[in-house]
């Protein structure tokens, strides 16, 4: 579903929901309502009316005519917003986020697959005596290597990894990012590769992701009941609200008044267009569709996913009625999107290299050789060090989903 070309999208479609934004509640607005010609000869008041109209009419139809200009525009912004992401440039990037820092201690095995008519990158971690394969989403603005130290944890305590680059991230195939769904759309099709394969379909299924890879475990719960336990950490509850909170980034050629409504308005159809049906699914109703274990991780100051929000499934943790849930809240120094899953010393760390490095800007504009002798003197493993607390649950989590299994035989 995602393999649309995002540049082509049917206009009367967005129109048709503009106009409905610009009239709804108001009868003066409703263009059904105008006089017609055939009462030329009513009253003056009449006429005054019918003369109203027309300018409410002629009003309507240059709002229109903006909003065509705004639609075309808006496609153009959410094509930008969405555009392919690269690799980092590793010699001036810390952390243990490319494969090359960890691979004297981490085996894996490129396995690409496809998501519809895009060839996705896929890589595999085996683990020695492996008790289930653990298929990974990354977040958004990130690829799978980026959570290289998570996998390690994994792999340590028998846990085998399936990971991947989503749709124009890294690795894989793909002009752009397409949006927020794609990640739910190529985790579906991760997850039908990997049962396809002999080799990865012995194993007991088990799910992690981080921000709309959180969502997406969470979601594809809707298509897949055979997950025996599914960790979501930082997770939105669908992806295509977080961009509607965006909608002033689509609004600005159009009336204050029509702000609020016209990104839904443009943004609900163009999602459908996009995912179709992957755009409806959501985490709750995911969790809620099965029996499947879940724990949902959040920092409580989390300002990317908002905690207390609907936005968030831990938001909505009153919708949810499966009693096989469980929640682990991020405070302090892990209160964070990403601290949430990075050890606290990390996060201390990770402010110090940072803070280093504006420093010695202020000074004197670093030059790239310089920046790069500064990040090769960088602790690596200390800086993206996890947050033991939080991976030792999950380690539980699944654990305890497998012993279910094992002695329900």
């Amino acid at each position: 579903m995602s393999d649309k070309d995002s540049s082509f999208f049917p206009l009367s479609s967005i129109l048709g929901n503009l106009h409905r934004v610009l009239t709804k509640g108001s009868a003066e607005n409703d263009v059904s309502s105008l006089p017609s010609l055939s009462d030329k000869k009513e009253s003056e008041t009449s006429g005054r009316n019918q003369g109203q109209g027309s300018k409410t009419f002629l009003k309507t139809m240059a709002i229109l005519g903006a909003g065509t200009l705004a639609v075309t525009g808006s496609v153009g912004l959410y094509q930008k917003m969405f555009s392919r992401y690269e690799r980092p440039d590793y010699a001036v990037t810390p952390g243990v986020y490319c494969y090359e820092r960890i691979a004297d201690r981490l085996s894996r095995r490129e396995v690409p697959f496809y998501s519809g008519d895009t060839r996705l990158a896929g890589y595999y971690y085996p683990a020695a005596n492996a008790k289930g394969l653990v298929v990974f989403a990354h977040g958004f603005h990130a690829g799978a290597d980026d959570y290289l130290p998570a996998f390690e944890f994994l792999v340590r305590n028998q846990y085998a990894v399936f990971a991947f680059d989503m749709k124009g991230t890294y690795d894989s195939e793909g002009d752009s990012t397409v949006g927020l769904p794609e990640a739910l759309v190529d985790l579906d099709a991760a997850l039908n590769f990997v049962k396809s394969q002999a080799e990865f379909r012995k194993y007991p299924l088990f799910l992690l992701g981080h921000s709309c890879g959180g969502y997406a475990v969470t979601a594809v719960l809707n298509l897949h009941k055979d997950i025996l336990a599914c960790a979501a950490i930082a997770p939105m509850n669908q992806a295509a609200n977080m961009i509607i909170e965006k909608g002033e980034l689509y609004t600005s050629m159009l009336p204050t008044d029509i702000l609020t409504d016209l990104p839904a308005a443009f943004l609900i159809p163009y999602q459908k267009h996009l995912f179709g049906e992957y755009a409806d699914l959501t985490a709750v109703r995911g969790i809620n569709s099965t029996e499947t274990a879940v724990l949902i991780a959040h920092g409580d100051r989390d300002m990317v996913v908002d905690f207390n929000t609907p936005l968030s499934v831990i938001g909505r943790s009153k919708q949810i009625r499966s009693e096989n849930v469980y929640y682990y809240v991020g405070s302090d120094e892990q209160s964070g999107h990403d601290s949430v899953w990075h050890s606290t010393d990390a996060v201390q760390y990770q402010k110090w290299v940072k803070n280093k490095v504006k420093e010695l800007n202020r000074e004197e504009e670093l030059q790239y050789n310089e920046q790069v002798l500064f990040y090769a003197s960088v602790d690596h493993e200390r800086y993206s060090a996890i947050n033991e607390e939080l991976f030792s649950q999950i380690l539980d989590l699944y654990d305890s989903a497998l012993n279910k299994v094992i002695i329900s035989y």
